[in-house]
């Protein structure tokens, strides 16, 4: 099957939203489809034999406005059989300009309006949403990560569309090798600077878990890091809370070897959301580490090393670590297990692409 991605991504930088985007083009490619990925910004090592269009502008807007002509063009040399579309501002008005012939499947990760709304304002969230609409009534379906924004996608588009779910992923060799972990509780959570990631309340969480440690990954100068810092130094926990740098290869699986417990988002509930695939908790759960989370994960559900939490009470969820600090050498055999049998990125994409198989064959 030939598929052509459209997205505004800036796929240089990192993140849940990039890996996904790599990890499904990688895994179409990888089952002897041909890739072709429309983005802002190509990645810094490409996946093998995926092909990058780059439609950068001067600017932000420029750069989206040239995405969807770039697409268009692309569409019209390759004949794609599928575009895929991980819909952006503007992405509507480049859709109109493809044949009713190409099925289009737009992929819905969150729910746009409430964390475009957390993100920037309310004005950008009604463009997002109006947008979006445009999408989805184009769309032929409709791939989501949870119910919950499929949901959400029929009450913006005012209709529905053959709808499923998709699998988020990891990278296996991302994640280090069994080993020996500390009997010091090492907490870690990757990516911090979102309202929604719930940072803050990890912090919280130091002085109910004691002798527990944090590391967050990312941003190390950002004001979000600045006032963590500031948080953990009003409760007395400053020196047991360390703030890094994104990193990958040798560093990404030495601090995972390093850590004890995973920690998702806390805060889904600031953007109105229950549901949630975060990619990180499927890199703690394949480097054997048990995951907090306070969500409810459709893929992986309600398990020993991957709790279900549905609150945010911190005295609840101190507790919950507490357990799964105990049992962590027990259960983290039966995380890792479970991520390499139903969680990489490669058998997400095969899932994925059986479902795109599907539509296609509909439509013609």
């Amino acid at each position: 099957m030939n598929v052509l991605f459209a997205t505004a991504t800036d796929l240089s930088r990192g993140g849940g939203d990039v890996e996904h985007i790599l990890g499904i083009a990688q895994g179409f490619s990888q089952a002897g489809n041909d890739v072709s990925v429309v983005c802002r910004a190509a990645p810094l090592e490409p996946p093998d034999r995926v092909r990058f269009v780059v439609s950068q502008g001067r600017s932000t807007t420029m750069s989206v406005v040239k995405a969807g002509r770039t697409a268009v063009t692309r569409a019209r040399e390759v004949r794609p059989d599928l575009v895929y579309v991980r819909p952006f501002p503007g992405d509507g008005l480049f859709l109109r300009a493809l044949p009713k012939s190409v099925p289009v499947v737009a992929e819905l990760n969150t729910i746009v309006g409430a964390e475009t709304m957390v993100a920037r304002s309310r004005t950008a969230a009604v463009v997002a949403t109006a947008s979006l609409g445009l999408v989805l009534r184009r769309a032929t379906a409709w791939l989501g990560v949870t119910d919950e924004v499929l949901e959400a996608g029929r009450r913006i588009a005012r209709t529905t569309r053959p709808s499923f779910l998709v699998k988020n992923g990891y990278s296996p060799e991302r994640a280090p090798p069994p080993g020996t972990r500390s009997h010091e509780p090492r907490l870690l959570m990757m990516g911090f600077e979102r309202a929604w990631h719930g940072a803050d309340r990890a912090v919280d969480l130091l002085p109910l878990v004691p002798g527990a440690r944090l590391r967050l990954i990312g941003s190390t100068g950002s004001s979000v890091a600045r006032a963590l810092r500031s948080r953990a130094g009003q409760l007395g926990v400053a020196d047991r809370l360390t703030i890094e740098p994104w990193c990958d290869g040798d560093e990404l699986r030495s601090e995972l070897a390093g850590a004890t417990l995973g920690i998702g988002p806390l805060a889904m509930d600031r953007k109105n959301m229950r549901q949630a695939q975060p990619i990180k908790t499927r890199l703690y759960l394949g480097a054997g580490l048990p995951v907090l989370a306070n969500y409810d994960d459709p893929i992986i559900g309600d398990r020993p090393f991957h709790p279900s939490v549905p609150s945010s009470d911190l005295g609840d969820l101190a507790s919950i670590v507490e357990d799964l600090l105990r049992h962590a050498g027990d259960v983290g055999p039966a995380a890792r297990a479970f991520a390499l049998r139903e969680l990489t990125w490669r058998q997400a994409a095969e899932e994925t692409l059986v479902t795109l198989d599907a539509i296609v064959r509909r439509v013609r």
